[in-house]
């Protein structure tokens, strides 16, 4: 190994190839979908069309979220894209419906999505941005960048 490889970190040659993930978003939401309308003795009777489609949305952000806490070990990149996933999913689907329940903690929940996005954005750009460079010219770049010696 040498001094400029980080030891944490696999070379990028022994890494796992990266698998399409655009499957997963709707294959989620049918499944569970389908699940709600076909096995309905399993389901609450007082749960209705809201409130399943909530059921839904809360599922594919926690299958999102976990799967995003088992790639972080592997590659922090891919589990940060996995919690953007999950972020999405819950401001696109999960906020739709939280929005006809109750407008104003939903725009609460909805500023606090928001700002784990755009924390989340930061963090992906700067791994992109880690990956591109070699650890040890990061620095020098930042310096070349910034006009310092």
């Amino acid at each position: 190994m040498s001094d400029t490889e980080c030891p944490t970190q696999r070379p990028r040659a022994e890494r796992r190839p990266h698998r399409n993930s655009s499957w997963f978003i709707p294959r989620i939401a049918a499944a569970s979908v389908a699940l709600w309308a076909l096995l309905p003795p399993l389901a609450p009777s007082s749960l209705g069309f809201v409130e399943g489609c909530e059921l839904v949305a809360s599922v594919a952000t926690g299958a999102a979220t976990i799967i995003g806490i088992w790639h972080i070990r592997s590659s922090r990149l891919r589990a940060y894209r996995w919690f953007l996933r999950a972020v999405l999913v819950q401001v696109f689907f999960g906020q739709v419906f939280a929005f006809y329940r109750n407008q104003f903690w939903a725009l609460f929940g909805l500023g606090v999505s928001i700002v784990i996005w755009g924390v989340l954005r930061y963090m992906v750009h700067e791994e992109e941005w880690g990956e591109r460079t070699e650890p040890g010219s990061r620095d020098e770049s930042v310096a070349t960048l910034t006009g310092a010696a």
